[in-house]
This record gives structure tokens, C-alpha cells and sequence, in this order.
């Protein structure tokens, strides 16, 4: 972003406001102390945003697997206690 904008956007003179605006738009808090004005620093923010989304998303996803299985663990660990088996509960 810093190489696209500097020069043409004085949001993005130093390294350290690019680096803040792309952190602030990957994780969707958009400070929006500078908004790109080239097109091309427009799509390179799009890419930032739907980046950020799919990190969270991802993120969620594996939270969401790890829990599940753990659970699952959990419940095949009593029904043996109990005594009871896969099999004898799918008929």
C-alpha cells in the first residue's frame, strides 16, 4: 500500500501509516484515518479486507473442529463406561 499511495495520498507518507491502515483493515476495525484514492490502492484494500474475513473464518473453523472433536471424545468415553457401543445403539 505505501508503495501505491505515497507521494499521491498523504495518509501514506510513512511506512508505519501503511503498516497501521493495513492491520486496522485486515481486522476489520478500519480506523479509517486514510482511505486509499488509486484504484490500484483500492483493490490492494479489497484483497486486505476479504484476507482478513478468510483469517477469522479460518480461525473460527478450526476453534469450531477442535471443540467438536473434543466433544466427541468425550461422549465415546462415557457410552464405554456405560458400556454400551457404537454398535448397539445404531440398531
Amino acid at each position: 500500500m505505501h508503495a501505491v499511495e505515497r507521494g499521491i495520498n498523504p495518509g501514506f507518507e510513512s511506512l508505519l501509516d501503511s503498516a497501521f491502515f493495513t492491520v486496522s483493515t485486515m481486522t476489520s476495525v478500519g480506523m479509517a484515518h486514510a482511505n486509499p484514492i488509486t484504484s490500484f490502492g483500492k483493490w490492494i484494500a479489497i484483497i486486505m479486507m476479504l484476507l482478513g474475513t478468510f483469517l477469522y473464518v479460518s480461525f473460527t473453523g478450526v476453534v469450531a473442529s477442535t471443540v467438536l472433536e473434543l466433544e466427541l471424545e468425550m461422549k465415546e468415553k462415557r457410552l464405554e463406561k456405560s458400556g454400551i457401543t457404537q454398535s448397539s445403539t445404531k440398531s
